[in-house]
């Protein structure tokens, strides 16, 4: 009984730490994947898009304002090697990355839109080089924000001023013009 009892110890302890183990690298796996959502983060500053030096926007906005890297959250397209390398910045070790389009209303309650205190519309250059289609998405985005949750401060950069009108429809609170 007692060797029967310490081996059916060894095989469920071997067995729990197994699953335990699986989960976690499971967890860490879709979090760097940019498939986790983020249903309890609240306060937070969304940003939607890609730009060439993202590392160096995203720490200006951490240095004017009293955000802190766990409050932030990437929404993009783009792969997840990309922001693996700004997550090798000492101050964005804890950005949180969602990927998918982020005109995309299911992709915006994954990063918990209803919460966030900001969301910040780039002039997404990474997927497309024609600036009519950035600002029909940036327009786009904007729109699906506002009906997710309409007292969201939101701000959009367009490439040109004939979409201006089209965001100040939607609800846009600022406009950035590049």
């Amino acid at each position: 009984v007692a060797v029967l009892s310490i081996f059916l110890g060894i095989a469920a302890t071997s067995a729990l730490s197994g699953s335990l183990a699986s989960i976690f690298v499971e967890r860490n796996s879709r979090t760097r994947r940019g498939l986790m959502d983020f249903p309890k983060l609240n306060d937070h500053l969304i940003v939607c898009g890609w730009k060439a030096h993202m590392r160096d926007i995203l720490l200006d906005i951490l240095q004017g304002s009293d955000l802190s890297d766990d409050r932030l959250v990437l929404l993009s397209n783009i792969d997840s090697d990309k922001v693996e390398e700004i997550k090798e910045d000492i101050e964005l070790k804890n950005l949180k990355f969602v990927r998918g389009d982020y005109f995309s209303e299911v992709t915006l309650k994954r990063a918990n839109v209803h919460t966030a205190r900001k969301v910040l519309v780039l002039a997404d250059t990474w997927e497309s080089s024609v600036p009519s289609e950035i600002d029909s998405k940036t327009v786009m985005t904007v729109l699906t924000i506002k009906a997710l949750a309409r007292d969201i401060y939101t701000t959009a950069e367009l490439l040109d001023r004939k979409y201006e009108s089209y965001l100040k429809h939607a609800g846009c609170d600022e406009i950035i013009f590049s």
